[in-house]
């Protein structure tokens, strides 16, 4: 979780929907938790810095998560249970006014997969 957000007090609450592209998948994937449920997605163009339009990826949820069915397969009490390998679209969430934390400003937030209105992650 991101040095100086409070993602430890609010238990990563935009931590849903993750995409990962496919790299960023296979360098996780062996650490994914059974029972995990993981779904194919296509990136729209723009939708992360440095992914070309079309490019596939993947969104592993936890349908049992502690904020719903939604929520990434490597949230564990203790935070992200993958944080060296996080997906680029974690390393820049809520670090600027574009995709301000959800936690410290209810209500200003986008879900971590959608980096603008026009930037939507199609999910297959």
């Amino acid at each position: 979780m991101s040095v100086g957000l409070p993602c430890r007090e609010c238990g990563g609450r935009c931590c849903k929907l993750v995409p990962f592209t496919i790299g960023e998948y296979k360098a996780v994937r062996k650490r994914i938790p059974s029972g995990s449920e993981i779904e194919d997605v296509e990136f729209l163009e723009g939708s992360l810095p440095g992914v070309p339009a079309g490019n596939p990826g993947k969104v592993i949820l936890n349908p049992h998560g502690q904020h719903g069915s939604n929520t990434c397969a490597f949230i564990t009490i203790d935070g992200c249970s993958i944080y060296a390998d996080r997906p680029q679209v974690c390393r820049i969430y809520g670090e600027d006014t574009t995709n301000p934390c959800e936690y410290l400003h209810p209500g200003q937030s986008r879900p971590i997969w959608l980096l603008g209105p026009e930037k939507l992650l199609r999910r297959n």
